[in-house]
């Protein structure tokens, strides 16, 4: 397709980013499992790696329970507390997995596990990662389970400690090894505090996030979402950092394993998490996926039902089509300048609606 079927789509970012609600931004679409359109806008380049916060979510976490759920060492219908014994007296231990997933499961949406004193008193990210995932788990649920949704980091923190359970490793090493090596996805990794991954991280061409906590230095290659920071750079909800083609990589696998072809990922099994409706009927979400027709806000008025994804509190988000063979991939920095305001639910339907008006030309 000519860039000039995608002018309208250029001029949108390119107000945003005059309008300074981002300086880097990356945008690619795929139709019919191929690229169309990739460009970089701003001070990014085609290569320029974001920060993916909770994107981490479906990308990370959620593939990791298809090959989990795929070998049947993880049952959806399952509590935590099956799996994790610890758990069986805190509040969580009760919740089911499949529950967790669709974010229907009890839990509240959010807490600042990070200033807690014993968080704080902890010498070393493990000992903090240790006491978040405790905190997590004892936090007191905050509605019914299945009668209501609430989007919910602390069930995968939650999700993040089953999967090192039952996975053997941690979510990064994981993720290096069954993802991001076999697809050749150099640069698509975690911000963990290792040696490894800080070297890697150096070399990279990185959107920085916002300033630091009592800093004049904006975040560069250091995760922005506070409990994740405090545990390592490695949670189920946020720390993976990626640019637009790689996560074009990942979910060309999705679609290949969609449609039953050789890929990374179970067909069956994704497509049982794609087609999944959340138990509460309120939300429309899938299993570990958002779904596009949630809301206007998040994705315009274009895609259909079947369309699944999600959105990144940093600025980044993903939908895919899979009976279209479609997906649209936007990266940016919007908490570059500050959390607040968020222009994003103004941004992202106007972005989406001209990729569509674009796609139909």
């Amino acid at each position: 397709m000519t860039t000039q079927r995608f002018s309208a789509v250029d001029r949108c970012v390119e107000r945003a980013i005059a309008a300074k609600w981002f300086p880097h931004a990356c945008l690619l679409v795929a139709d019919r499992g191929q690229p169309v359109y990739h460009r970089a806008y701003g001070a990014a380049r085609l290569d320029t790696v974001f920060d993916l916060a909770s994107l981490t979510k479906v990308l990370a976490t959620t593939s990791a329970m298809l090959d989990l759920v795929e070998r049947e060492e993880i049952k959806l219908g399952a509590s935590l507390s099956d799996y994790l014994p610890a758990l069986a007296s805190a509040p969580a231990g009760r919740c089911r997995i499949d529950d967790l997933l669709f974010h229907c499961a009890g839990l509240a949406a959010w807490q600042p596990f990070y200033q807690q004193r014993t968080v704080l008193a902890a010498r070393s990210w493990r000992g903090r990662r240790a006491r978040i995932r405790k905190l997590a788990a004892h936090t007191p649920l905050a509605y019914r389970a299945r009668h209501s949704s609430e989007y919910s980091d602390l069930g995968f923190i939650l999700l993040d400690q089953l999967l090192e359970t039952r996975l053997g490793a941690s979510l990064d090493l994981w993720f290096a090894e069954r993802i991001a090596r076999p697809l050749g996805l150099e640069g698509c990794l975690f911000a963990a505090q290792h040696r490894r991954a800080q070297s890697t991280l150096a070399k990279l061409s990185i959107a920085p996030t916002e300033r630091a906590p009592r800093s004049r230095r904006h975040l560069l290659g250091e995760v922005h979402d506070d409990n994740t920071r405090a545990m390592g750079g490695v949670s189920g909800h946020a720390g993976l950092f990626g640019s637009a083609y790689h996560i074009h990589q990942i979910i060309a696998q999705y679609q290949r394993a969609y449609d039953g072809q050789p890929a990374l990922f179970p067909h069956r099994t994704l497509r049982r998490f794609v087609r999944a409706q959340s138990p509460d009927r309120q939300s429309l979400r899938a299993l570990g996926f958002d779904r596009a027709v949630r809301a206007k806000t998040i994705s315009g008025s274009h895609f259909s039902r079947q369309a699944v994804g999600h959105l990144g509190f940093t600025g980044p988000s993903f939908w895919w089509e899979p009976e279209r063979h479609r997906w649209v991939i936007f990266l940016c920095n919007r908490v570059y300048r500050g959390r607040e305001p968020n222009p994003m639910p103004r941004f992202r339907p106007a972005l989406h609606d001209a990729i569509a008006r674009a796609l139909t030309r």
